[in-house]
């Protein structure tokens, strides 16, 4: 399996960790969180662990940011 594979099956278990849905923003995310991941992780130990970690980060980057939520009624693929 692919390292970005990888990482979208991690980012949707953390998704359903919070209960949330699948953004629509989601390939935003992962591009953030794969390039993160590939710039701060162990090259070949990286883990579950370090994908949180970026996507901790990429909420901390956004939160400020005048845009919608990570996920509402209106923008989330699944509804709610």
């Amino acid at each position: 399996m692919s390292k970005e594979k990888e990482i979208t099956s991690m980012l949707i278990d953390i998704f359903d960790k919070i209960n949330i849905d699948t953004p629509n923003n989601f390939d935003d995310i992962l591009e953030f969180v794969v390039k993160d991941v590939e710039e701060t992780a162990d090259k070949e130990d990286w883990h579950d662990g370090d994908v949180a970690i970026a996507f901790r980060r990429w909420i901390e980057l956004n939160q400020n940011k005048e845009e919608t939520p990570l996920c509402t009624p209106d923008n989330c693929r699944h509804g709610y």
